[in-house]
């Protein structure tokens, strides 16, 4: 079993963005892109999980993955609730 943590707060997929492009040549098309949020976490993620993989073969197997997530407690719930 593989366990590894990954410090603070967890972050959710961002929408993959879109903006009009015009070249100097006055061509015009849409770039898309990943919020930057999104791909800084994603890296973490990443790095960590190599951390923990090295000197272990990938599998073709079945995979299970269990998650525990911690958040903060949201400022904007009445006071009743954050209790």
């Amino acid at each position: 079993m593989i366990n590894f943590f990954i410090p603070g707060e967890p972050v959710a997929k961002g929408r993959a963005r879109h903006r009009n492009v015009t070249t100097k040549t006055g061509r015009s098309f849409v770039q898309s892109y990943t919020p930057k949020k999104t791909v800084t976490y994603e890296t973490k993620v990443g790095e960590l999980a190599i951390e923990q993989m090295i000197m272990r073969e990938p599998t073709s197997a079945p995979v299970k993955l269990d998650l525990v997530l911690f958040f903060e407690i949201p400022k904007t719930w009445p006071k009743w609730k954050r209790e």
